[in-house]
């Protein structure tokens, strides 16, 4: 039989980790990152993609052309928990066959390590922009 200490106990744990499940749940990109997402993706080419603030995920929307075999449309974030927010810290856009230009909208995304774009029909010249791209480690 449990004791009332017990069960207290057991009660506690529970809505610490309900607590600890929803605050980690709560983390989100910053609006600005995710409306840089947005005009990075017109620029490039691409107009069926829509960015969540709460997902950190690419997602299709409205009537699409099917992607090519083995293209990929990832974002990757990195999530802080102490003060709930998430930045992105890679792209990937393979095989997509995009055909814009790197738009400078790049500089939006202060925390971008890894950007990946093989295999797009992207052209004109590298933004000036990217200077400012501190983390930048892989284009």
């Amino acid at each position: 039989m449990c004791s009332i200490g017990s069960r207290a106990l057991f009660l506690s744990v529970l809505v610490v980790s309900c607590f600890r499940t929803w605050r980690y749940a709560a983390a989100r990109l910053p609006q600005a990152e995710v409306d840089a997402l947005q005009q990075i993706a017109k620029t490039m080419g691409s107009v069926y993609w829509k960015f969540n603030a709460d997902s950190c995920q690419v997602e299709r929307v409205g009537v699409t052309v099917i992607p090519p075999n083995e293209s990929k449309a990832n974002i990757t974030c990195a999530c802080n928990f102490q003060n709930n927010t998430c930045h992105i810290v890679a792209m990937e856009m393979k095989r997509l066959s995009l055909p814009g230009t790197l738009p400078p909208e790049l500089v939006k995304l202060p925390y971008l390590q890894y950007m990946f774009l093989s295999s797009n029909w992207l052209s004109g010249n590298l933004p000036a922009e990217l200077a400012g791209l501190r983390n930048l480690k892989d284009l």
